[in-house]
């Protein structure tokens, strides 16, 4: 027997480490036989893919362990969320100005020598939030009623979510 080996057997603590390796590297080889990835039960959901996540999910997964969260998207605006819905969903249509705004300014979308639209005015200060939509002095689609009426975040089509009463004008743009 190797001098190594030796040394090993009488260290109680290495043998119990070299027990517990062998225990996982036998998990890992044994797991994928016993728990197959598609069970009968779950195999006709594999096209689900694009539904969007419900309290089901809680851990970020659905029921085969796909991640259903990082397809979900929500842009805030002065600390409250003013658009939520899957990524597609926004990058299509944007049913707040914000969002609206965000896209318009992404450099990669604009041509190389073109400047970037800039979004007029600045953030109000945290804890003096205008009244109403806290974006209405810098919206080029606000109203009066804008800055007067606290809106609360509304659920459109296909779970798309905003907070704007006047998402009707971003879909006609």
């Amino acid at each position: 027997m190797s001098p190594f080996f030796r040394r090993l057997l009488r260290r109680p603590v290495a043998i119990a480490c070299c027990a517990y390796l062998a225990v996982l590297v036998g998990v890992a080889i044994v797991a994928p036989i016993a728990m197959p990835s598609v069970d009968s039960q779950n195999a006709g959901d594999l096209f689900g893919a694009n539904r969007l996540p419900s309290w089901s999910h809680l851990l970020g997964t659905d029921t085969l362990g796909r991640d259903v969260l990082s397809r979900l998207l929500v842009v805030m605006y002065a600390g409250q969320i003013v658009e939520r819905s899957d990524v597609q969903s926004i990058f299509d249509t944007p049913l707040h100005p914000y969002t609206e705004a965000l896209l318009a300014s992404n450099p990669h979308l604009a041509p190389e020598a073109a400047t970037l639209p800039m979004i007029p005015g600045t953030v109000p200060t945290a804890g003096s939030w205008p009244a109403g939509c806290r974006f209405s002095a810098r919206c080029r689609y606000a109203v009066a009623a804008c800055a007067e009426i606290n809106v609360a975040i509304d659920t459109l089509h296909q779970a798309h979510e905003t907070r704007c009463i006047r998402y009707d004008q971003l879909i006609q743009t």
